[in-house]
């Protein structure tokens, strides 16, 4: 490595990307190579992994506020049968 060249990391797994485009685990070379720039990112694998996850809760945030709205619309329509009645009684 040059001694100012930009070193991406994962901000996941911190693996590096080297030159040749591939993510290894971060050891001694880039301590010692005197790169005094880092860059975070995220690699291929973290990026798989982190997209399901985020995939996962997305989903459940969707049946939890789906679930939300059915009890919404369901008290409105009790709210109106309870008028309906006692419109009807008094």
């Amino acid at each position: 490595m040059e001694p100012y060249e930009i070193t991406t990391i994962c901000s996941w797994c911190n693996k590096y990307l080297t030159a040749e485009g591939t993510w290894v685990p971060v050891g001694k070379e880039v301590e010692q190579s005197g790169a005094s720039r880092i860059s975070h990112g995220i690699c291929p694998s973290c990026s798989a992994k982190v997209r399901s996850e985020m995939k996962l809760r997305f989903e459940n945030a969707k049946r939890k506020w789906r679930l939300v709205y059915l009890l919404l619309v369901f008290r409105r329509h009790i709210d109106r049968c309870v008028r309906a009645i006692l419109q009807a009684v008094v």
